[in-house]
């Protein structure tokens, strides 16, 4: 279950929908569909996580890790 949501936070991180590590509060694009041009507020992968390790761990399985290995 954790490497499921830690690719899920990359892909997030991909599409621009989840912060990565030093932009914490940071903005992305505009929500699609409004006609605002003020950015929306990024979601943190730490509100995922209920300390450090537990993310730590997350990535690590996650990253560079194939889908075949689980």
């Amino acid at each position: 279950m954790l490497r499921a949501l830690g690719v899920a936070i990359r892909d997030g991180h991909d599409a621009g929908e989840i912060v990565r590590n030093g932009q914490i509060g940071g903005t992305g694009r505009p929500e699609i569909g409004t006609r605002s041009s003020a950015p929306e507020k990024l979601v943190s992968p730490s509100a995922f996580f209920t300390n450090g390790q537990e993310k730590s761990e997350t990535y690590a399985m996650t990253d560079l890790v194939t889908g075949e290995v689980f």
